[in-house]
């Protein structure tokens, strides 16, 4: 989970170690708005490392899940900007090698609150 609760604020959140050899099969995102309104808009990253983050900035630097690919400069980082909704990919990733956690990093542009609630469908093996 993630609470990004003004304008600018980073926040972020991990899960505990999941394993060594992982596989992800799918991430769901939920976005909970205090106060839905579609003019407002959250960054955000979902992300993978081997460490426990200490601060936005480490988490920030994890591989990403869900990574970008464009041509040209700005922040390789998804938008969401409506309200209350729900995204789910599927995937079928595996991760081998050193104890893996899966996390989310987000960042609002707006003086409200927002929740963001992050689910991992992992398999280990």
């Amino acid at each position: 989970m993630a609470t990004p609760q003004g304008l600018g604020v980073v926040d972020y959140g991990y899960t505990i170690v999941v394993g060594q050899n992982v596989r992800l099969l799918s991430v769901r995102l939920w976005f909970l708005p205090h106060v839905p309104d579609a003019a407002k808009q959250v960054g955000f990253k979902v992300l993978t490392g081997t460490t426990r983050p200490q601060s936005p900035a480490e988490i920030y630097d994890w591989e990403s899940v869900l990574p970008l690919t464009w041509q040209g400069a700005g922040l390789d980082q998804w938008i969401h900007f409506v309200g209350r909704d729900s995204y789910e990919w599927t995937m079928d990733h595996l991760y081998i090698g050193e104890a893996r956690r899966f996390g989310l990093w987000a960042q609002c542009n707006w003086t409200g609150l927002d929740h963001i609630y992050a689910s991992f469908q992992v398999t280990e093996g």
